[in-house]
């Protein structure tokens, strides 16, 4: 079982099984089933926030309810590197729920997507030491003042 901490200071358990999958795909249609053959899926969750929040609530909800937490409160108490935390203990409850030779595979998804985020926050990181996000922003500015100017002239 993985656990995951809000930014209330209060520690969710995640256990994925078949009633959770079940659960997940007759509330929310989503089979969680398809992650072995759509390996974006991984992705595709980690990068829906609502989304995340919204399962991860269903899988917790009979603790929500013993401490008394409605789901907006879940939700706002998920931010920042909370939620973070709450991926992966959600995709790391995913992967456990599968067979072993099925695990490998969505573990090398996850570590393939992983290895594909770090190398975008390298070259956003980058883009913003050169100055470049901030000259093109600027370009993309001036394009939009001359389109105004054109519009209030003709």
């Amino acid at each position: 079982m993985h656990a995951f901490v809000d930014n209330q200071t209060r520690t969710w358990k995640i256990r994925i099984d078949v009633n959770a999958i079940r659960l997940l795909r007759t509330q929310l249609g989503i089979d969680l089933n398809q992650v072995l053959h759509d390996k974006s899926m991984i992705r595709d969750i980690a990068n829906d926030v609502v989304q995340l929040v919204d399962m991860l609530y269903l899988l917790v909800k009979e603790q929500c309810d013993a401490q008394q937490v409605t789901a907006e409160s879940f939700g706002a108490a998920l931010v920042g590197e909370a939620i973070e935390e709450a991926s992966e203990a959600f995709i790391k409850a995913l992967i456990d729920f599968f067979p072993q030779s099925r695990r490998r595979v969505l573990q090398a998804a996850l570590e393939a997507a992983k290895e594909g985020q770090t190398l975008v926050m390298e070259k956003i990181d980058q883009a913003i030491e050169k100055g470049l996000m901030k000259r093109q922003l600027q370009k993309d500015l001036a394009s939009i003042d001359e389109k105004i100017d054109e519009a209030l002239n003709s």
